[in-house]
């Protein structure tokens, strides 16, 4: 059974019941995006704001999340004007409507395939013996091209998401 990773986050959830200020500012811009919802919303002091479809595991709650959810940071929404929060909020929410989510979910385990698949080729102490060279040769070139084409992806997804965010 394939589960998906789980990620720490120090963070409270923030229930629609709780505040329906935020969530009614998010519904909002999701609705001017003709994006998406988060599931959930939470908050830290982690000074960055981000979307991802990765469950989140509360440390500080000892609960578990599932689905899409939009981290909020408390530090930097009491620096910005409600413009520069929407545009911020627009920006994450436009991952989620551009499934950026979800393919990061799928090419997270190809990275760490290739990584696992190059260090088990090395020996323990990272020489590699003559007959493996050509094998670390290869998977390391295809990793070098992956990345290279990923990271040209990511730029147009980024930029994807600050038109979102331009447009709220």
């Amino acid at each position: 059974i394939k589960t998906k990773p789980e990620m720490p986050v120090f963070a409270k959830e923030i229930k629609k019941s709780d505040d329906n200020k935020i969530w009614l500012l998010v519904k909002d811009i999701a609705n001017k995006l003709n994006s998406r919802e988060p599931d959930n919303i939470i908050v830290g002091l982690e000074p960055t704001f981000y979307a991802t479809s990765a469950n989140i595991k509360l440390i500080n709650d000892n609960k578990s999340l599932k689905g899409e959810t939009l981290f909020l940071s408390i530090v930097l929404m009491r620096l910005f004007s409600e413009n520069q929060l929407k545009s911020v909020i627009g920006h994450e929410l436009g991952h989620f409507s551009g499934n950026d989510t979800s393919y990061s979910m799928k090419f997270a385990p190809v990275y760490s395939g290739m990584a696992k698949s190059i260090s088990s080729i090395d020996g323990s102490q990272g020489e590699t013996s003559i007959v493996a060279l050509p094998a670390t040769a290869m998977l390391s070139a295809m990793f070098e091209i992956f990345a290279s084409n990923v990271s040209k992806i990511s730029r147009i997804r980024e930029y994807e998401a600050d038109k979102a965010g331009i447009n709220v």
